[in-house]
């Protein structure tokens, strides 16, 4: 996840915020060419094996009441109700739990507060874990508040910060501005690091009819790569394991129809693996090496 200091951005959660699915997305971008080293190649059980721990986790949801940490921090917070280095702790304790109705909750109190912190990576951190979780429960004006509030720290964010302006403005109907956010995350970049942008984006794209638009953007840098078919084919490999993250994520939330929508999950999911075997079938499976 994208995780390393330039993909931070993974589409749900910022440092101490995990997401294993955008983890995976990511990675599978940045992996390194085939055969470039024997050691780094995976087998195909545990590709199959990665996927659908990745699916199982999405399906299952929030972790069911709080952890240690979680619990640690919400009773300092009891203690100290405005203590700002607390309400952020506990909202960070919360993202990694998952609990993001409850992570919005606590950290929107310091909004309007993050002036406060000493540190301004620190203050970049808050708004942006706040930001997220707000995205994750659909307040997308309240995402769109607190984005304004962000300041980009100098060091090593420009990309993360252009991935979470084309989910907002996405997200709020924005097409205009997202698509010109997005184009700006993949400026300069090549077809590796654009498409983990264009996966992360990918969601939120779609919401404004954008996704075609965009995807004809990383195509382009597809046929500039030394083997443009096999780019192209991890493109494809990109693109169903975000839906396939999304129809996990729909299956989770249930709502009507629930039946019909674990069915049709199953259904892309045993496509999508099909998929995947046939086309490493006798490959090197470096340069598809995903999860963590």
């Amino acid at each position: 996840m994208v995780v390393d200091a330039m993909f931070c951005m993974k589409c749900g959660a910022k440092r101490g915020a995990t997401d294993d699915a955008a983890t995976t997305i990511a990675k599978a971008a940045k992996a390194p060419a085939s055969g470039e080293d024997a050691d780094s190649n995976i087998n195909r059980e545990e590709l199959v094996n990665q996927i659908s721990d990745m699916v199982k986790k999405l399906q299952a949801g929030p972790k069911p009441g709080l952890t240690h940490n979680a619990k640690k921090w919400k009773d300092k917070l009891r203690e100290d109700p405005y203590n700002l280095d607390v309400m952020h702790a506990l909202g960070l304790a919360y993202a990694q739990d998952e609990h993001w109705e409850k992570c919005a909750n606590v950290m929107i109190r310091g909004l309007k507060r993050t002036e406060e912190f000493k540190d301004v990576e620190k203050s970049y951190d808050y708004l942006y874990t706040l930001c997220q979780a707000s995205l994750r429960v659909k307040k997308f004006q309240q995402a769109m508040m607190v984005m304004k509030e962000l300041k980009v720290p100098a060091e090593g964010t420009f990309i993360e910060f252009e991935v979470l302006q084309c989910q907002v403005y996405c997200a709020n109907g924005d097409s205009q501005k997202g698509i010109k956010a997005f184009h700006q995350a993949i400026k300069g970049s090549g077809f590796a690091d654009a498409s983990a942008v264009w996966a992360m984006c990918h969601t939120y794209l779609k919401k404004v009819e954008a996704y075609d638009i965009c995807k004809q953007a990383i195509e382009a840098l597809a046929q500039k790569e030394e083997d443009p078919e096999v780019a192209q084919k991890k493109l494809v490999v990109l693109e169903g394991i975000a839906e396939l993250r999304e129809s996990a994520k729909a299956e989770a939330t249930g709502g009507p129809g629930w039946v019909k929508v674990a069915k049709y999950c199953g259904g892309i999911y045993v496509i999508f693996l099909m998929f995947v075997l046939y086309y490493l079938e006798g490959k090197s499976l470096a340069s598809l090496k995903i999860g963590k």
